[in-house]
């Protein structure tokens, strides 16, 4: 087939093919062929900047076919995929099926470390992969983008939620180029038919454009819990805590917070507080029930949390005592075995309906009974990770199989309870979750042992390359920590704080651009009332849209703009460990104009420094160090109006004010919402003079 798109230079030369297994026989066919037993159809609907790849395959015999893969589309040269660019100067932004995997912008013919962080990626405990697999392949998941000279092409599986999918780019000259397809992995009785997951491909001249198309498919499709229930603030005991958490660690923080009026809505008690992992029930350092427990946070006027992991168990939970034929097994008959935290697991075979009963059960109790409506969900990834396990019900494909799990969930927990999914398949969770992980588990320092993993660039840069899935959910950047400590307690190097007053910029940006939930884990009777303070910047709470530069040619994008409610701004972030960066902008660059006509007021956030200039100007805002982040905020200016230039308070420098009011001599300060801390404000009066504002806010304000 031939693939030619009216605008932005793509030419895709093409076919479609299937594998499948026939008699104990593997067959690869192409579609459109025909035989006694099979019949299939690749077909392309759509014109413009759109297309649209549908292949049907049915089983005309009176034999079951299993069908291994489909290849929607297969560009077998480089030379048939014209985008007016030799394939080694190429861009290709991939993206992964789970959390730990790193997303990643790489130019096809360049072996740097953006290149091998889309090979190497990580292990499925976080750990950076040092080694590398040597594979000459990159594999992305449901959305790849290409940059070719004229535009961009996106390749997008607008469901993404029956079968796995893949975009595979072989790196070099050699033959298949390009494979894009799905693995159903499924029998086809006689008779039946088996559509696989649609393709789509989309030019456009930009490529935020394509990617909210994408987004917006999806949601239309199957549906998105944005702005569902409000975003919460929470509280999470694991990043100090660990598996040690304890009552009295719960209690001793309780207090903290009401003490203080530390602004969080939530309070959830991650991993510790069971047995084990699928013997729910609270172990000797939780006292009391885990009923009376929600009755002491609600009294402490937050929402009760709680982390559980469903889909994995213990060998020594009596789940496996009461129901050995529910443990997922490999071909051999062996049960299939979850490795973390020190400790393996076995796994639950969720393509049974009495394995999803009970889970629908366990979070009933858990919601209903105990009393618990925030519900984070983690290693949900582990039944859907060996895809030549056995599954008891062969009907079900696994990321089929994994939504009707998640849906379980919902239905026990019900609508008006909040849903996090930390560590599971992105494209099956759209609709039911409220919140998704967007990253690996974070650490408060800047490198780690083994050279990566949980090392702040590489969370950030899975945050930053994510920050799309907003349009679904509320993004979790993960856990802010900003305490300082340089020795372990507990024998845990959870709770560390070895993060630089500079370095703690970045994580706290990160939590900003991810314009998602905010989740903070110290000890708040020993953490430096300095540092708690930090999290001024980042409340209240805004719903924000971030835009990562991704096609700069850096490792890791450093210059983000970030949009909200009438307000727009450039996040910097220098990623170099030695040398300090220029600060110099324009509105231009900032709102994306080619020739604004308009005077701008430019400030930065931490240099203080503020100028007005036209809108191609470019302005100097000092310098950045190294490890360190600036924000920029643009806006247009009038004379004759008082404007925010300065701020010790929120990032958004007055887009957290309703309005800047003034009435002659007088000047009100008119906020969305409650601040969390006293904030100061300079502010540029008509007459040109600044003026600083001290505001004390509290509740009522």
């Amino acid at each position: 087939m031939k693939i030619r798109f009216e605008k932005e230079h793509f030419l895709l030369r093409a076919e479609s093919r299937f594998v499948c297994c026939m008699d104990g026989q593997v067959h690869v066919l192409e579609t459109g062929s025909e035989n006694s037993r099979i019949r299939s159809l690749a077909a392309v609907s759509g014109k413009g900047s759109e297309r649209r790849i549908d292949v049907t395959i049915a089983n005309l015999s009176d034999r079951p076919v299993e069908i291994l893969s489909v290849e929607s589309l297969r560009i077998k040269r480089w030379e048939d995929f014209d985008c007016g660019l030799p394939w080694q100067d190429i861009q290709v932004m991939i993206q992964g099926r789970h959390k730990n995997d790193i997303p990643s912008v790489v130019t096809l013919g360049h072996r740097d470390a953006a290149m091998e962080d889309a090979l190497n990626g990580m292990t499925e405990s976080g750990i950076r992969n040092q080694g590398g697999t040597g594979e000459a392949c990159l594999k992305s998941d449901t959305l790849t983008l290409f940059r070719g000279r004229d535009g961009y092409l996106s390749v997008e599986f607008p469901e993404g939620c029956r079968y796995f999918c893949h975009t595979a780019v072989m790196l070099g000259p050699a033959v298949p180029a390009i494979r894009i397809g799905c693995e159903p992995g499924m029998v086809l009785e006689p008779g039946c038919t088996l559509q696989a997951e649609p393709v789509v491909l989309r030019t456009g001249p930009d490529w935020p454009g394509l990617m909210r198309a994408f987004t917006g498919e999806k949601a239309r499709r199957l549906g998105t819990r944005a702005g569902v229930l409000p975003v919460p603030t929470v509280f999470c005991t694991w990043y100090y805590y660990g598996l040690t958490v304890s009552y009295a660690d719960v209690r001793e923080n309780l207090d903290c917070i009401v003490r203080q009026g530390l602004p969080y809505t939530v309070f959830q008690i991650d991993e510790g507080w069971e047995i084990t992992l699928g013997e729910w029930r609270p172990n000797v350092r939780f006292p009391v029930s885990m009923k009376a427990l929600a009755e002491e946070i609600r009294a402490a006027g937050m929402i009760p949390g709680i982390w559980t992991s469903p889909f994995i168990a213990h060998e020594s939970a009596s789940i496996w005592c009461l129901h050995p034929d529910w443990v997922l097994r490999d071909e051999a008959g062996k049960p299939v075995l979850f490795p973390m935290n020190d400790t393996v697991y076995q796994v639950l075979d969720i393509t049974l309906k009495p394995v999803r009963d009970y889970v629908r059960d366990l979070y009933k109790t858990l919601t209903d009974e105990w009393g618990y409506r925030y519900h984070k969900l983690d290693f949900t990834r582990a039944p859907v990770i060996y895809p030549w396990a056995r599954r008891g019900n062969p009907a079900l494909a696994w990321p089929e199989a994994y939504r009707l799990a998640l849906r379980a969930v919902r239905e026990g927990i019900g609508n008006d309870s909040y849903l996090l999914i930390c560590g599971g398949l992105y494209d099956a969770a759209v609709g039911i979750a409220d919140a998704q992980r967007t990253g690996s588990d974070v650490l408060s320092m800047w490198t780690s042992a083994g050279g990566g993993g949980k090392a702040v660039p590489f969370t950030v840069k899975q945050n930053l390359m994510r920050t799309y899935m907003g349009a679904w959910w509320a993004n979790d950047a993960d856990c802010l920590m900003l305490r300082r400590q340089m020795e372990m307690t507990r024998g845990l190097n959870l709770t560390l704080g070895l993060l630089s007053r500079e370095e703690v910029k970045v994580m706290l940006v990160n939590q900003y651009m991810s314009g998602g939930l905010f989740s903070q884990t110290e000890p708040l009777a020993h953490i430096d009332r300095e540092r708690l303070r930090e999290i001024r910047h980042l409340l209240p709470l805004l719903p924000l849209e971030a835009e990562p530069d991704l096609f700069d040619g850096a490792r890791i994008p450093g210059r983000i703009r970030v949009k909200g409610e009438g307000f727009e701004e450039l996040v910097l972030i220098n990623w170099d460990d030695a040398k300090p960066l220029p600060v110099r902008v324009s509105a231009a660059e900032i709102l994306h104009m080619d020739r604004p006509e308009e005077m701008y007021l430019l400030s930065a956030f931490y240099s203080g420094r503020w100028a007005v200039a036209d809108g191609c100007e470019t302005v100097d805002m000092g310098m950045l160090l190294p490890h360190s982040a600036e924000i920029v905020r643009v806006q247009r200016y009038e004379s004759g109006k008082a404007f925010i230039v300065g701020s010790n308070g929120h990032y958004a420098l007055g887009g957290e004010l309703a309005e800047v009011r003034e009435s002659g001599d007088s000047l009100s300060l008119i906020s969305r919402k409650p601040l969390p801390f006293a904030t100061d404000y300079c502010v540029l009066r008509p007459n040109g003079q600044c003026q600083n504002v001290r505001i004390e806010w509290t509740a009522g304000d």
